[in-house]
């Protein structure tokens, strides 16, 4: 696993997030505690909707694997990602094909400059937000 300088390359801007940042992230996600720690946000996630069908967006999606447990577990819900890195997105959309195939509710992943909070937030009946590198300050 490689180590990254965030605050460093990140100040090379968006492109830096698309890229490095991105591929680090891939390679986070395929590490058993980071698939632990989804499965029980989903779990979490799961228990909170608690209707039968809905909409639900993921904001800092990733490559998906919070959503790809969510799209099993709510057959009957709308889901949309969102995240800055076309590399991540990139690996959720070629898990989310196939599923597209076997269920009418949509599957739909977006990307955009992240932090970005102007996501059609008031349709959502669920938001899921489990991005590690922003953290929310006071001014």
């Amino acid at each position: 696993m490689s180590k990254i300088d965030f605050d460093k390359t990140l100040a090379a801007g968006l492109g830096a997030y698309n890229r490095k940042v991105g591929q680090w992230w891939v390679d986070q996600t395929r590490n058993k505690a980071h698939v632990a720690a989804y499965k029980n946000i989903a779990a979490h996630v799961v228990r909170c909707a608690q209707k039968d069908s809905g909409f639900l967006i993921d904001y800092g999606c990733g490559t998906g694997l919070i959503m790809k447990r969510l799209v099993e577990a709510l057959p009957a819900w709308n889901f949309l990602g969102i995240d800055g890195s076309k590399v991540m997105l990139s690996e959720a959309e070629t898990w989310a094909a196939s599923k597209r195939k076997k269920r009418q509710a949509a599957i739909e992943f977006g990307c955009a400059k992240l932090p970005d909070f102007s996501a059609p937030a008031a349709q959502a009946d669920v938001i899921v937000f489990t991005f590690p590198n922003i953290v929310s300050v006071p001014s």
